[in-house]
């Protein structure tokens, strides 16, 4: 949802998958949702190898990629299975 005060809520329906990279992202968001600097998300729940965890949302300026990451390491497990609990992403353009 954007607002027209420039702020973006983002809706994310719980997601896993089997993991075979230690790096976690989601592809695809709309040019008019891209934001115009860096933004970095609150905690999110997630799982890593089965293991719940707190993750973080990262959002590059420009890019259409949101990046995930553990709040231990930053990566994730290779292996095993990896998700994203029903989260919501809050920034502002």
């Amino acid at each position: 949802k954007l607002t027209q005060n420039g702020v973006v809520t983002l809706g994310a329906l719980a997601m896993s998958g089997t993991s075979n990279a230690t790096a976690f992202t989601i592809t695809g968001l709309p040019t008019p949702c891209k934001p115009f600097r860096t933004v970095n998300s609150c905690e999110l729940a997630a799982a890593d190898n089965g293991s719940h965890i707190n993750a973080m949302a990262q959002l590059t300026s420009g890019s259409g990629t949101i990046t995930l990451f553990t709040n231990g390491s930053g990566t994730w497990t290779g292996s095993g299975t990896k998700a994203l609990n029903t989260s919501e992403i809050t920034y502002r353009l």
